[in-house]
């Protein structure tokens, strides 16, 4: 927050009693060490015009140039931003998993424990709701964990309602063709850069209020979204749907392609290889990151090499599984 805008609730006390509570705005700075909140205005008796205040954690004792004493708190900003996209735009790599069965109210902080960076729920293949979807990215909250979601087909109803309830980024299926990536896009955009509807002071602005121009400009930033390549004709226009603006990331559905190009699960197979390739070298030249579930280490490292840059690891229901078993065969040697 250093050198932006910052919410800031201040308890601005005389000897024992409280004597008002205010919500000030400060701009923040570093000083020796300590956070400084420079001319902020103290509205109240005796509190009138401006004073400085610093601080250096939430709710610690800080001084006030009038003599007076308070207690200061940095309050969270209306948006949440989107680390991964950020990462992901300046040419890194994000990891995180990929979830299926596991929906635990502990799973977040499981994740978020284990060093994933994103959470990806899968609605197409799951029997996900939107209400299930809706806690579990309310759990992600106060974690520094992206929650995303890969719904179960590219129309409106589904993109536009995932990112209502919280998803800082979505995935769809089977894009096809640029013209059905640009709807995509159009998905999660408010007019006139897109069709999203408008609802502020819900879950993916965390209730709050604010400036809706502003929360609109941080949205748009924040959205990441991902087109599936997994069909012949999607890849046979990969190319154009990578030159797309506002598609970040193409993700490889790599059984869906093999079954559409007739080898199903033969992920050795030449053509299939090449395929892999071509993906990659479309996102490469168009900025874009190429993006995979890596179902064990072998297939991470594998494709970790050929470029991918946005990795899910593993399936939920299989590391437990794997787990498992391991543990119970200890048990019965």
């Amino acid at each position: 927050m250093d050198g932006r805008l910052a919410r800031i609730q201040a308890f601005v006390v005389r000897g024992p009693g409280l004597l008002s509570t205010c919500g000030i705005s400060a701009r923040v700075e570093r000083r020796a060490g300590a956070r400084v909140l420079q001319r902020a205005p103290l509205p109240g008796p005796r509190t009138r015009g401006r004073v400085g205040l610093w601080c250096s954690s939430p709710w610690r004792q800080c001084g006030v140039t009038n003599g007076l004493e308070a207690f200061v708190r940095t309050l969270p900003t209306p948006m949440r931003g989107n680390p991964v996209k950020a990462r992901l735009a300046a040419g890194g790599s994000a990891y995180g998993a990929m979830v299926f069965e596991l929906l635990s109210a502990g799973l977040p902080q499981i994740c978020s424990n284990a060093g994933a960076e994103f959470v990806l729920y899968d609605m197409e293949h799951t029997g996900l709701s939107f209400e299930t979807l809706k806690t579990q990215v309310a759990l992600c909250r106060g974690l520094d964990l992206a929650p995303m979601v890969r719904v179960p087909r590219g129309e409106y109803h589904f993109i536009a309602r995932a990112l209502d309830v919280g998803a800082l980024g979505v995935m769809v299926p089977m894009v096809a063709t640029a013209a059905e990536a640009e709807h995509v896009v159009a998905c999660t955009r408010y007019p006139p850069a897109g069709q999203r509807g408008a609802a502020f002071g819900f879950a993916h602005d965390d209730y709050r209020g604010g400036d809706v121009a502003a929360k609109i400009a941080a949205i748009h930033q924040r959205t990441l979204v991902i087109a599936q390549i997994e069909t012949v004709e999607g890849l046979d226009n990969v190319e154009a749907i990578a030159a797309t603006p506002g598609v970040d990331a193409l993700w490889l559905g790599h059984f869906d392609l093999t079954n559409f190009m007739g080898i199903p699960g033969a992920f050795r197979h030449p053509d299939y290889l090449a395929a892999v390739q071509r993906i990659v070298a479309a996102c490469q030249a168009h900025g874009k990151a190429p993006a995979f579930l890596a179902a064990d280490d072998d297939w991470a490292r594998e494709y970790k090499a050929h470029g991918f840059r946005l990795l899910a690891y593993g399936l939920d229901q299989a590391l437990l599984g794997q787990a498992l078993r391991h543990g119970l065969d200890v048990l019965r040697q």
